[in-house]
């Protein structure tokens, strides 16, 4: 995927999440992880070791990837908007 980018633009490669989330300190990082695919919470721990202080992660029992406000729209609902509020000004 990167050799193919960078053949069709000058634009650098993405830095690793886990150094974005590092760089984003002192800003908070909610992580949002399908709990019916097990890869995304190790994926999700080893990123948020980048910044273990600002990183929340939200599985969504039984969710498949990318479908985690389908599978539990209130637990979705509330975990996110609780998120924004308190980190929002």
């Amino acid at each position: 995927m990167y050799a193919t980018a960078d053949l069709l633009t000058d634009a650098a490669p993405p830095i690793p999440l886990r150094d974005a989330v590092a760089r984003a300190a002192p800003r908070p990082v909610l992580l949002i992880t399908a709990g019916a695919v097990p890869d995304e919470d190790a994926a999700a721990r080893y990123i948020q070791a980048g910044s273990p202080d600002t990183v929340d992660i939200l599985t969504v029992p039984g969710a498949p990837h990318a479908g985690g406000l389908a599978t539990d729209p209130a637990l979705w609902q509330t975990r996110v908007t609780t998120f924004l509020k308190s980190n929002l000004r």
